[in-house]
């Protein structure tokens, strides 16, 4: 299941009704890699708590204790690689200005279906 839908998981768990996911005593889980709204804005380390720490720990901590009948286990799964070394490689190659940035002059290409066949016509070049 994706992110967003947990909220209406619960509705339909408190009202008792089947919503299509099994509980967790039977085996269900809920996997997400987005918070409720995808769309956020981080300003300082409160917000970042308030979107990321909060929910999904509770979450983790409720699905997998008071309802294990009812609910599924609510995972969270964090889409950062398991090792550091292919970004510490990068990011050492930036600060030696060993990786150059462009902007192609042939683009920006519209999103339009000409945009995107010029956009590919391009790249197989």
């Amino acid at each position: 299941l994706a992110g967003g839908v947990w909220p209406l998981i619960l509705k339909a768990a408190k009202g008792r009704r089947h919503f299509g996911v099994k509980p967790a005593r039977q085996g269900g889980r809920f996997l997400t890699m987005t918070p409720d709204n995808p769309i956020f804005e981080i300003h300082n380390v409160l917000h970042f708590l308030r979107i990321f720490f909060f929910p999904i720990y509770y979450r983790y901590f409720y699905t997998r204790t008071f309802s294990r009948h009812r609910f599924p286990t609510y995972n969270f799964v964090w889409g950062l690689p398991d090792k550091r070394e292919i970004m510490t490689k990068v990011l050492n190659a930036a600060a030696e200005g060993k990786i150059i940035s462009c902007i192609d002059p042939e683009g920006p290409f519209p999103l339009t279906t000409e945009g995107v066949k010029k956009a590919f016509y391009l790249q197989e070049s």
